[in-house]
C-alpha cells in the first residue's frame, strides 16, 4: 500500500484536493483520512491536536492511503512538512506535499518562497515539499471557467469578457497581477449577477462539485505551472510499479 500526506492551508483547499484525488484515482482502491489541525501555533495557548473530520477505513483492497491535513493557516503548511516529514518517512509515507497560495505576497516574493518549499535533509529519501498556487487556489478554479455557467447561466465567457474584462481563456492567470486576489475576482464575477463568493463550506463545495476535472486534468494543468506540478505529483503517486 502506498501512502501520501497532503497539508493544505484551509477548507477550500481541503475540499478541492480531496475531490481531485478521487477523480484521478477514479475512487478505486483508495482510503482517505481528513484531519483538521487545531492549536499549537506560536501564539496559541492550547496544545496542538488533530481532529478527524473523515476517515475511510483501510481494507484488504486498499492500494493507496491519503492523509489530508487542514492546517487552517497558510504559514503552517511548510512548518508542518518540515517538522513531520522524517517521522512520516519512517511510517512508510512516500510523499509529503503541501498546497498553499502566494496571496497576499507578490510575484517578486515567489522565488524566495520556492527556495524553502522543498525540504533539504540528508536523511530524507522521500518527496517532501510545498506547491504554491499562484495566486490563490481560486486561480485554478477560474482557469476552468466553464463551471461559472453551472453556477449561473448568465456567466458565459463572452459576458465576463465584455462586462468585466477578464479573459479567463487567454489571460495568463498566474502571471497577470490583475488576478492577484483571485478570490476577489471570483466575487466580482458573482456580484455581476447579484451573487457573492466567499470561502464558506457551501460555496466552495458548490464550485468544486461543478468543476470539470477532465478539462482541469488534460488542458488547464498545462496553463498553470503550480497546478501541473501538483497533478504530476499525484499521477506519480498513483502509478504502481509492476
Amino acid at each position: 500500500m502506498k501512502k501520501m500526506c497532503i497539508y493544505v492551508e484551509g477548507q477550500t483547499e481541503q475540499l478541492f484536493v480531496e475531490k481531485l484525488i478521487e477523480e484521478i484515482a477514479n475512487k478505486n482502491n483508495i482510503a482517505i483520512t481528513v484531519k483538521s489541525l487545531k492549536g499549537g501555533g506560536k501564539n496559541s495557548t492550547t496544545a496542538k491536536q488533530l481532529i478527524v473530520l473523515k476517515d475511510k477505513p483501510i481494507d484488504e483492497n486498499t492500494k493507496y492511503y491519503i492523509l489530508i491535513v487542514n492546517c487552517n493557516a497558510d504559514n503552517r503548511v511548510q512548518s508542518e512538512i518540515n517538522e513531520n516529514c522524517l517521522n512520516m518517512q519512517n511510517s512508510g509515507y512516500e510523499k509529503v506535499l503541501g498546497v498553499r497560495d502566494l496571496f497576499p505576497k507578490n510575484l517578486k516574493d515567489l522565488p524566495k518562497i520556492l527556495k524553502y518549499a522543498v525540504v533539504k535533509n540528508p536523511d530524507l529519501k522521500i518527496t517532501a515539499k510545498s506547491i504554491i498556487a499562484v495566486f490563490e487556489i481560486e486561480t485554478w478554479f477560474l482557469a476552468e471557467y466553464r463551471f461559472l455557467e453551472k453556477i449561473d447561466s448568465r456567466l458565459t465567457l463572452p459576458y465576463i469578457i465584455e462586462n468585466l474584462g477578464f479573459d479567463l481563456e487567454n489571460d495568463c492567470l498566474d502571471q497577470d497581477m490583475k488576478y492577484h486576489h483571485s478570490a476577489g475576482i471570483l466575487n466580482k464575477i458573482y456580484q455581476s449577477v447579484d451573487r457573492s463568493y466567499n470561502k464558506t463550506y457551501a460555496k466552495s463545495e458548490k464550485i468544486i462539485k461543478n468543476l470539470d476535472y477532465e478539462i482541469l486534468y488534460l488542458i488547464t494543468k498545462n496553463k498553470l505551472k503550480s497546478l501541473q506540478e501538483f497533478i504530476n505529483e499525484l499521477d506519480n503517486f498513483f502509478t504502481i510499479e509492476e
